[in-house]
């Protein structure tokens, strides 16, 4: 029986000891066990759309936001500049919205994918980034969801193949729910107060960019929420001026024909609708 028992306690330690084994040659150099990921329009990967994504063909480590579309992503070799795939620079009312939602989604460890091994590509500012895309551990794309915010504005053919998913994100925007419509518009070339641009509409507390120039909010007048003023005349705009407006939040309004920004096709002429 004394016999038996020792047999059996020398089992029991192998086994223990067989399993610590195990656990502890699983790892690896930042090792990743978040599963797959299942997006929208998924991730470029080597000349192809990778969708469900697997975790493991990422990297992990930590995001400092720069841009709308540029991201310092930290691990402990050192800290890689990254652009995001098929996102464009932004005016400056919503790209500050959009660092301000993507700082939210960096808080913890975050997973970058290459878009095409080590494609690079020059950004805004002069540097040289590897494009791709930024993951939360819990599989929430950065640049999927700035589009379904409304924080974010499509170039289909960008770097390192992008154009494999612009047309994914394009659709992905036009489906995305707009916060509000734009009515009671109002585009004065020349105004009593100053003789300069007026341009006026609903709702309230908007911020209007005409060729990305950001006007000045006066607060509401003539029946409409927002009075946003320019220091110069509408004509002096030109022709084919592209308006557009952002609520408080910094999301794109939408203007009735749908669009997210309006032409005026001559700065020197009174449009309202």
């Amino acid at each position: 029986m004394k016999k038996l028992f020792v047999l059996i306690l020398c089992l029991t330690l192998l086994a223990c000891t067989n399993s610590g084994s195990d656990d502890d040659s699983s790892g690896g150099e930042n090792p990743i066990n978040a599963g797959s990921f299942t997006t929208d329009c998924g991730v470029v990967s080597n000349g192809r759309i990778e969708l469900p994504i697997d975790s493991e063909n990422g990297v992990l480590g930590s995001a400092r936001i720069i841009s709308a579309n540029q991201v310092a992503f930290i691990t402990e070799k050192g800290t890689t500049l990254v652009k995001l795939q098929g996102i464009n620079d932004l005016n400056p009312t919503l790209n500050a919205s959009a660092v301000s939602f993507l700082n939210n989604l960096a808080r913890g460890e975050v997973i970058f994918f290459a878009a095409d091994g080590d494609c690079t590509t020059v950004v805004t500012g002069g540097g040289v980034a590897r494009v791709g895309q930024i993951f939360t551990t819990s599989g929430l794309s950065f640049s999927e969801e700035l589009i379904q915010e409304g924080l974010a504005t499509i170039n289909q053919s960008d770097a390192c193949g992008g154009n494999l998913i612009g047309s994914c994100y394009e659709a992905l925007l036009e489906s995305s729910a707009p916060t509000e419509t734009i009515s009671n518009f109002l585009w004065k070339p020349v105004s009593e107060r100053d003789g300069n641009l007026a341009v006026l509409l609903n709702p309230g507390n908007a911020t209007v960019v005409v060729n990305g120039v950001t006007l000045t909010d006066t607060g509401g007048s003539n029946g409409r929420g927002t009075t946003a003023r320019a220091n110069r005349s509408g004509g002096s705009f030109g022709s084919n001026i592209t308006v557009q407006v952002f609520d408080e939040l910094g999301r794109a309004l939408v203007f009735p024909n749908g669009n997210r920004s309006y032409i005026i096709v001559n700065g020197s002429s009174r449009v309202e609708f």
